[in-house]
């Protein structure tokens, strides 16, 4: 097994290229090894500028679907389920870790049998100590190999919403152990989102990936090393609550009228719902640790 971390990211060549390169040699200085996943055309602008991370070539990507060649998440798992690295890790591509000789190590240890993550540090530029945290998402995961199993094939796609919420609660769901990193590591310089985003269809796929999975039937929960957790979060009257409000949209598909704008509310305002009790969730069953530094 290589001992180094491998952590895999997707560059995008755009105007923010000078904050991702500082961010991603931040890992290449904490002795981590990086992939890209990018398209060819991305990766003839992209190779010139980052000589030290090695690019993986994709074919498919999220472009039809979303408008932009994003990468799949389930495309990075997949590669490195073929890799020989023990520990392994998937980072959006404009976040820088700190500087500390001590981090990549410590790093590891945590990671061995666990999945690691923690959110990012909002900071008008790198170099600032401070900085406000993001209490919303999750940015950097770091995890064994062996968890990938854990994982189902999906559209989730780094880069777009809702999959960092999935990525942290399905081991958590299964039994595994996973940490949440509360130490300021990751720093985020703030950018504009489209405000346009619609983010429905990646609720969607969140809450649909966990109802397939966890929901409370005889051959789930024997696919589980503990059941517990998953019980405990269908306190929440997931998957019966989920199935009603689909229904009911569903049945009115033909008729655009008041009264289905009124369900498709309902149905948004449940996955805003479920994303928060789902941050929640995990806030409670993560193991909490600390980089001292």
């Amino acid at each position: 097994m290589n001992s180094s971390t491998l952590i895999a990211t997707s560059i995008v060549p755009d105007h923010r290229i000078k904050i991702q390169k500082e961010a991603v040699f931040s890992w290449l200085n904490a002795g981590m090894e990086v992939i890209s996943l990018n398209t060819n055309l991305e990766i003839e602008k992209l190779t010139p500028i980052f000589n030290n991370v090695a690019f993986i070539p994709q074919i498919r990507t999220g472009k039809l679907l979303f408008g932009k060649p994003y990468i799949f998440i389930s495309e990075i798992l997949n590669y490195l389920r073929s890799t020989n690295h023990s520990i392994c890790g998937i980072i959006n591509s404009d976040i820088s870790l700190i500087a500390d000789t001590n981090l990549h190590s410590f790093l590891k240890e945590q990671a061995r049998g666990s999945l690691v993550y923690g959110p990012r540090y909002q900071v008008s530029s790198f170099d600032d100590s401070e900085g406000e945290v993001d209490p919303l998402g999750f940015d950097y995961f770091i995890f064994d190999r062996r968890l990938i199993p854990d994982w189902n094939e999906t559209h989730f796609c780094l880069g777009l919403p809702s999959w960092d919420h999935w990525f942290p609660l399905v081991p958590t769901l299964i039994g595994h152990r996973v940490k949440k990193l509360t130490s300021p590591i990751a720093r985020h310089i703030p950018h504009a989102v489209p405000t346009d985003r619609n983010v429905i269809p990646f609720n969607n796929e969140f809450v649909r990936q966990i109802v397939n999975r966890f929901s409370l039937t005889e051959h789930n929960l024997s696919k589980l090393i503990s059941p517990t957790n998953a019980i405990s979060f269908n306190e929440f009257d997931f998957v019966d609550r989920y199935g009603n409000l689909v229904a009911d949209v569903e049945e009115n598909l033909k008729e655009i009228d008041a009264s289905n704008i009124d369900k498709y509310r309902e149905l948004a305002k449940f996955f805003d719902e479920f994303t928060r009790y789902s941050i929640r969730f995990l806030e409670k069953y993560s193991e909490k640790i600390e980089f001292a530094f």
